[in-house]
C-alpha cells in the first residue's frame, strides 16, 4: 500500500498597521472639554474596523479610570486628573486575510484645573471703627468641585488695621485693608495662593 503524506498549509493573515492621528492631543485639563481627532487612528486596509479603549500607562492592559471612551472612539469623558493611553484594536477579518492587531497611543496627561475664587456682595466696604470689632467672612466660594472640598484660608493685607483668624476678622484700627484668599490643593484642582479680593475695606472712625 502506498502511504500518502498530506501537508496542511497554514497561511497567516496579513498583519495590519494601525496609525494614530498626528492631531491627537497629548495634554488636557480636568473639567475642560477634550477634543478627539476623527478618526483617532487608521488601519492600512479597508476591511477591519478599529475599536478603542483606555489603558493604564504602566501595563497596557488594565483599564484606566482616568477617562472613558466609547468603542467607536467618538466620545471621551474625563473622570479625573491623571494619565492614560488609548488602545486601538482590530479583530481578525472573517476571511482570515487580516490578523488581529493592536496599537497604543503616546501617554495622554490630564492636568489638574486651576479653580476660580468667587465672592458675592456680602463684604462690608466701610465699617465704623470700633476697637476689637469682629465680623465673619462670608460669601466666598470656589469652582473646585472635588469632594472633600478644598480648605479656604484668609489673611489681611494690613495687620495694623485688621487681623484674621480662621474666617473671623478683628478690627485693630482706622485705615484700609484687603483680604487675601488661599485655596488648598485637591486631587483634580491646583492650589490658589493669596488671591486678593478686589474690594478694599475702609475702616472709619466712629
Amino acid at each position: 500500500a502506498n502511504n500518502t503524506i498530506s501537508n496542511k498549509v497554514v497561511v497567516a493573515g496579513e498583519i495590519p498597521i494601525i496609525t494614530f492621528s498626528k492631531n491627537l492631543n497629548l495634554t488636557g485639563i480636568y473639567n475642560q472639554n477634550f477634543t478627539l481627532p476623527l478618526p483617532i487612528a487608521t488601519v492600512n486596509n479597508n476591511v477591519q474596523s478599529i475599536f478603542y479603549s483606555l489603558v493604564r500607562i504602566d501595563d497596557n492592559e488594565s483599564i484606566s479610570t482616568v477617562a472613558t471612551i466609547n468603542p467607536e472612539g467618538t466620545q471621551l469623558l474625563i473622570n479625573s486628573a491623571g494619565s492614560f493611553k488609548i488602545k486601538a484594536e482590530v479583530i481578525e477579518s472573517s476571511n482570515l486575510d487580516f490578523a488581529q492587531a493592536s496599537a497604543f497611543s503616546k501617554v495622554i496627561n490630564i492636568l489638574p484645573a486651576t479653580p476660580q475664587i468667587i465672592f458675592d456682595n456680602t463684604f462690608i466696604k466701610k465699617l465704623t471703627y470700633l476697637k476689637n470689632y469682629t465680623y465673619q467672612i462670608q460669601g466666598v466660594s470656589t469652582t473646585n468641585t472635588d469632594s472633600p472640598a478644598p480648605i479656604l484660608s484668609y489673611s489681611s493685607s494690613n495687620t495694623n488695621v485688621a487681623t484674621i483668624s480662621g474666617n473671623i476678622v478683628t478690627i485693630i484700627g482706622v485705615g484700609s485693608f484687603s483680604i487675601f484668599v488661599s485655596c488648598s490643593q485637591t486631587k483634580n484642582f491646583n492650589p490658589v495662593f493669596n488671591y486678593i479680593i478686589p474690594q478694599l475695606i475702609n475702616i472709619q472712625k466712629a
